[in-house]
C-alpha cells in the first residue's frame, strides 16, 4: 500500500457517512438522572447474547420481547451513562416484528450500533457537531454482517469525535459514565458501546479499534474485548490498516461467534478460524511484560501487582511463564503512529469541506482534532512521511511474528491504571501537548497490535481495591486468534467475571 491509497482509504472512512440529510436529535445528556424502578419482569439482562438467541430459537421468548426488554432499560437507567445517544426504537420494534429464529446466530437480539459505524438511513454524525445533520446513505460491512446474523438494530452508541481519544466525552453528546463509578471515564472510543453491556442495558454492541478503542473501554468497563489480526474482517476500506471492528461483550462465547459471523472467507492469508467453542489442552509459552511502549511506561502499582496475579495463575494452569519484552523503540514508534492517527482528523476536514459544501469553521471540531490535524503540514508531511510510517511498521509486524514463534502469547496490562476521572483526556482541554502526554503514556500497550495488525484481547480478570476492573492483555502471533479465545475461555473459567455487577447497573431490575 502506497500514500495514496492510504489518503484514499483515511477519506473513505471519514466520508462513509454519506448523503446529507437531517439526522434525528441525540438524546441530551442527563448524568444526574436516576434509575426509574422496574415494575416489569425481565429476567433477559442476566443473559448474554448467545444466550438469549438460544430462547428465541427454542421459542421461550419473542423478538419483540427481547428488544422491549432492551429497550425499557435504556429508557430507564440510560441517563446515568448517556452510553445510548441515536436511539432507534421505533425502527428496532418493527424488526423484531419481522424477526424469525433461523434468521442467524444473534437472530431475536437487540445490539448498538457505535456511532462511528454506519447504517443506511440513519445518523452518521462520527461523534462530531460538523456531522451532526449527516445521514448515511449505505451500511458499514460490520452492520450488514450484525443485520445478517437476525441481531436487531436498536439504536447508536455514543463515542468520541472520530474516535480518536480514549475517552468518550464529545462536545456533541456529552460524556459517558462508567457504571463502576459515575466519575470515571468508559474510556474509548468505544466507550458507549462498553457502558451498554457492562450496565446490561443490552447484550451486544459493535466496537472498533484504530489503537485500543475495543480493547481499552473493555478494560475500563469489565469486559471482553478482541482485535483481531489485520485482514481478518470483511473491510470497511481495504486500505485500512490500523483500525478493526468487532464487539465488546459479557462473555467469550459471544465475542467468538461474533468473530466467526464477521470473518471474511476469501483471505488466503487468514483462512477462517470458524467457531471457537472452548478451552484447549495445549499449555502455552507466554512472554509477561510489564512496560509499554514509551520508555518511561509504566503501570501504577495496582495494575502491575494484577498483571503479576495473572501470570502466577497462568503458571498454576501449566503455562510456561517468562519475563519477556518485545523490544521496540517508543519515541520512533510513536513518530509514525502519530503521522498515521493525525490523518482522521485531517482526512476527514478536507472531505467533509467538498460535502458539506462550506468549510468548517470555529466550533465544528474539537480542539483535540484540531492539534492531530494541525500535525499534518508541520509536523509531517504526508508525501514521504505515510510511506516512512508504513514501512515502519512493516518491518515492526515482521519482528512481532518472529517475536511469537518463540512464544505463543504475550501478557500485557491494557494500560497504566484504572479508568480516569472524566475530563482527565477532555478534548476541549487548553494544553493540548500535555493532553497527548497523557494519552500516549495511559494507551501505552495497545497501538503496538494496530500498528503491527497482530491480534490481541482485553480480559477482565482484576479488580482494583476501589472497585474499578482491570484488564489483562493477551496477544498472539498474526492470524492466531483461536490461541487467544482458547485461553480466554480457560481463564473465563478458573478466574470468572460473569457475576460480577457494576455499581450501577440494569442487571435483574
Amino acid at each position: 500500500m502506497d500514500r495514496r491509497q492510504f489518503l484514499g482509504a483515511f477519506g473513505a472512512t471519514a466520508l462513509a457517512a454519506g448523503n446529507i440529510g437531517v439526522a434525528a436529535e441525540a438524546t441530551a445528556p442527563a448524568a444526574a438522572a436516576k434509575s426509574v424502578p422496574n415494575t416489569a419482569s425481565d429476567d433477559f439482562a442476566d443473559l448474554d447474547a448467545v444466550g438469549q438467541a438460544q430462547l428465541f430459537k427454542s421459542g421461550q421468548v419473542s423478538a419483540a420481547e427481547l428488544v422491549e426488554a432492551s429497550i425499557s432499560r435504556i429508557e430507564r437507567h440510560n441517563g446515568l451513562f448517556n452510553a445510548v445517544v441515536e436511539p432507534a426504537f421505533n425502527l428496532g420494534r418493527e424488526l423484531a416484528k419481522k424477526s424469525k429464529p433461523t434468521d442467524g446466530p444473534f437472530a431475536g437480539v437487540p445490539y448498538l450500533l457505535k456511532c462511528l459505524n454506519s447504517k443506511e438511513g440513519q445518523p452518521a454524525t462520527k461523534a462530531s457537531r460538523y456531522f451532526r445533520d449527516v445521514v448515511a446513505d449505505k451500511s458499514d460491512p460490520v452492520t450488514v454482517d450484525f443485520d445478517k446474523s437476525g441481531a436487531i438494530f436498536i439504536g447508536q452508541s455514543n463515542s468520541p469525535e472520530f474516535g480518536a481519544l480514549p475517552s468518550t466525552e464529545s462536545s456533541l453528546y456529552g460524556p459517558c459514565n462508567n457504571p463502576w463509578d459515575l466519575g470515571r471515564s468508559s474510556s474509548g472510543s468505544s466507550g458507549g458501546a462498553a457502558a451498554a453491556v457492562a450496565a446490561g442495558l443490552v447484550p451486544l454492541a459493535t466496537a472498533s479499534d484504530g489503537g485500543g478503542s475495543i480493547r481499552l473501554p473493555a478494560s475500563a468497563c469489565g469486559l471482553v474485548g478482541l482485535k483481531h489480526s489485520r485482514g481478518r474482517e470483511k473491510p470497511k476500506s481495504k486500505d485500512n490498516i490500523l483500525t478493526n471492528t468487532g464487539c465488546v461483550s459479557r462473555t467469550v462465547r459471544d465475542t467468538a461467534a461474533v468473530l466467526q459471523m464477521t470473518e471474511q472467507h476469501n483471505n488466503s492469508a487468514l483462512p477462517p478460524i470458524g467457531m471457537i467453542s472452548g478451552p484447549s489442552s495445549k499449555r502455552l509459552k507466554v512472554a509477561l511484560a510489564i512496560k509499554g511502549v514509551r520508555a518511561d511506561s509504566k503501570p501504577d502499582a495496582e495494575v502491575e501487582a494484577a498483571t503479576l496475579l495473572v501470570a502466577r495463575k497462568l503458571e498454576s494452569l501449566g503455562h510456561e511463564v517468562s519475563m519477556e519484552r518485545f523490544d521496540v523503540n517508543g519515541e520512533e514508534f510513536w513518530h509514525h503512529f502519530l503521522m498515521l492517527w493525525s490523518m482522521l482528523p485531517y482526512s476527514s476536514d478536507q472531505r467533509a469541506q467538498k460535502a458539506q459544501g462550506r468549510p468548517s469553521g470555529e466550533g465544528d471540531f474539537e480542539n483535540w482534532s484540531l492539534h492531530l490535524s494541525g500535525l499534518v503540514g508541520t509536523v509531517y508531511d504526508p508525501s514521504v512521511d505515510i510511506d516512512k510510517a508504513l514501512a515502519y511498521f512493516q518491518k515492526l509486524e515482521r519482528q512481532a511474528n518472529a517475536f511469537h514463534s518463540k512464544y505463543d502469547v504475550s501478557l500485557t496490562p491494557v494500560t497504566a491504571n484504572v479508568a480516569e476521572k472524566t475530563g482527565s483526556f477532555s478534548p476541549r482541554r487548553a494544553d493540548m501537548d500535555a493532553l497527548m502526554d497523557a494519552v500516549t503514556y495511559w494507551t501505552g500497550y495497545t497501538p503496538f497490535h494496530n500498528a503491527t495488525g497482530l491480534p490481541s484481547i482485553s480480559l477482565p480478570l482484576s479488580m482494583s481495591k476501589a472497585g474499578m476492573p482491570i484488564g489483562a492483555m493477551f496477544s498472539a502471533g498474526f492470524g492466531n486468534e483461536a490461541t487467544l479465545l482458547h485461553l480466554a475461555y480457560e481463564l473465563e473459567e478458573e478466574l470468572p467475571w460473569i457475576n460480577r455487577r457494576p455499581v450501577y447497573h440494569a442487571f435483574g431490575s
